[in-house]
């Protein structure tokens, strides 16, 4: 379904048949409705992309479309290139975007204004703000180092319009048209009154082309400074119509030479630039992102992209963009560990075990950003990478919802799990977060295995992280028993010793977040677990013996327990 939607293209009814887009190469795609998309709202949250595309101001239009066109993202890719290369581009760009907003704002309202004079005034503002906006784009396309086709493509696209004729001879009669407009400036109107000093009757005397700027009569009388300001808002009245339909036709007599004017320009059609103002958005926020993680010593890379059918997923060095970003801004990040990645032909499917709080949540949650993001065409966490473009991103990370549901969570989790299986396809990318977490661990490893099983004779890319440190060491198993188109591997959250143990006392582990191949150390993380919680003999027993008032002996030196 998603291909048929990326294959529907919008036509632009325009004078040449000309458009230009910053983030496609051909022509902008039809709209594609949420519901259609091929990464959704749940694995968004998931993985943490919300507050990512809030603080950087990302259209979802173009982040959450999980682009699978090659050409496409390299264009965004370039484009992007010169955004974070060029601080003058993202000045002018910066500058063009309210410009572009301002111009849709009278393109949508124009045909809502009631009389004539409104609506050839909103038809001029619309005109002028168009001149503005293409000079701006002209500006930013002739800025020296510009090496991307898109910024080729909009310079292109800026000659073509501005040697039109009709663009020509309406920048040549702007200031003409606003001068006509800027010398009705105020009005003079004469109120009668009657014995009691009290308005009787008011008429039109005089139109100006200056605004009213006089000392107000009570300031000359009485000499106080200013009791009054000297615009005061008037609310209309039914007394109020005669004097108002005056002005109304005196001021429409400008209405009828500015709109025969304006006739000559109405085949100039300023739709086609609104769009830019979102893709415009979408760089800025993308040029930001990548400079704040720099600014903390992150490193960043343009992923290369490899062909959909090697289902390829690699980086160097990947972290988690949000953690990364956490604390002061330009506070260099150096807690933040990295990971490399290489899910290809050696093992597209990996099960990630290691101790709670290790670091699992965190490295699938930067293998999905990570892909979001290159298939938007933005910078990825890593130093290196090589994508694959996958026609979805699907998560199952857990859940408090199903409680109330026939069956409870476990009926919601595999429900939810069914439905990955509905969606998903060789190229895909499924991320699997504890699932299966909300029953007895026999009934868990039993659904699990059945789950891997069922990824690899699909084929996907799939990271199952999961506490199941029995699923890791029946992989040998389930890759021989199944055959799939994506090996089984075993990646391991590690944990090292925090002392030497020479003393002869059981050392202190502690978390590495290190994520690596590796089979699962069942029995570590359950000494880690016991040590964190002081479950373990070691120390139980001083706290009994101190309870039945016996000796207790000083615990031994060291980091040990």
């Amino acid at each position: 379904m998603m291909a048929d939607v990326a294959k529907a293209r919008t036509t632009t009814d325009l004078p040449g048949g000309t458009s230009v887009s910053l983030c496609y190469p051909a022509e902008r795609p039809a709209s594609v409705h949420a519901e259609q998309r091929p990464l959704v709202d749940r694995a968004a949250d998931d993985l943490g992309l919300g507050s990512l595309r809030t603080r950087f101001e990302l259209p979802s239009e173009f982040l959450y479309e999980l682009s699978t066109d090659p050409a496409a993202i390299r264009y965004r890719q370039e484009v992007l290139a010169d955004a974070v290369a060029s601080s003058e581009l993202r000045k002018l760009f910066a500058q063009l975007q309210p410009m572009l907003h301002e111009l849709a704002y009278f393109t949508k309202t124009r045909t809502e204004q009631s009389s004539p004079l409104q609506q050839a005034v909103w038809r001029l503002g619309e005109l002028e703000t168009y001149v503005a906006c293409l000079t701006a784009l002209g500006d930013a396309a002739a800025l020296p180092g510009m090496r991307s086709a898109g910024m080729r493509a909009l310079g292109e696209f800026v000659r073509e319009r501005r040697q039109d004729q009709v663009y020509r001879r309406l920048e040549a009669e702007l200031p003409a048209l606003r001068g006509g407009l800027k010398r009705r400036a105020s009005v003079t109107i004469g109120i009668n009154l009657d014995s009691q000093l009290r308005p009787s009757e008011a008429t039109l005397l005089r139109v100006h082309d200056r605004k009213f700027e006089d000392t107000p009569l009570l300031t000359r009388l009485f000499g106080v400074s200013n009791p009054f300001r000297p615009l005061t808002k008037v609310h209309r009245t039914s007394a109020m119509t005669p004097l108002l339909g005056e002005l109304d036709r005196v001021l429409g007599a400008v209405a009828r030479p500015l709109a025969k004017a304006l006739g000559q320009f109405v085949q100039l059609q300023v739709r086609d630039v609104l769009p830019l103002e979102q893709e415009i958005r979408f760089y800025l926020g993308g040029a930001r992102l990548a400079l704040a993680l720099r600014e903390r010593g992150m490193p960043t890379c343009i992923p290369e992209l490899a062909p959909a059918g090697e289902r390829r997923s690699q980086a160097s060095d990947l972290y988690d963009v949000s953690l990364a970003l956490s604390g002061a801004a330009g506070e260099p990040a150096r807690t933040v560990v990295r990971n490399d990645l290489d899910a290809g032909d050696g093992g597209r499917i990996a099960i990630l075990t290691g101790p709670n709080q290790g670091g699992k949540t965190t490295f699938v949650r930067a293998v999905g950003v990570m892909h979001v993001l290159a298939q938007a065409g933005l910078h990825v966490a890593a130093r290196t990478a090589v994508i694959s473009p996958a026609d979805r991103v699907i998560t199952h990370f857990p859940s408090e919802e199903g409680g109330a549901i026939e069956g409870g969570r476990l009926a919601e989790e595999a429900r939810r799990l069914g439905a990955v299986f509905g969606d998903a396809s060789e190229r895909s990318l499924v991320l699997l977060n504890e699932s299966l977490s909300s029953t007895s661990p026999s009934e868990s490893l039993y659904l699990a295995e059945d789950v891997v099983r069922a990824l690899r004779l699909l084929g996907a890319r799939a990271i199952f992280a999961t506490h199941l440190h029995e699923l890791g060491e029946r992989l040998e198993r389930i890759n021989a028993e199944v055959d799939g188109g994506s090996l089984v591997v075993s990646l391991v959250a590690g944990i090292a010793p925090d002392g030497d143990g020479t003393d002869g006392s059981q050392t202190r582990m502690r978390r590495t977040y290190r994520i690596a191949p590796g089979p699962p150390v069942g029995s570590s993380y359950a000494r880690d677990i016991a040590d964190r919680y002081e479950i373990s003999f070691e120390r139980l027993r001083p706290k009994i013996l101190a309870r039945r008032g016996e000796r207790v002996e000083a615990p031994p030196s060291g980091n040990g327990r």
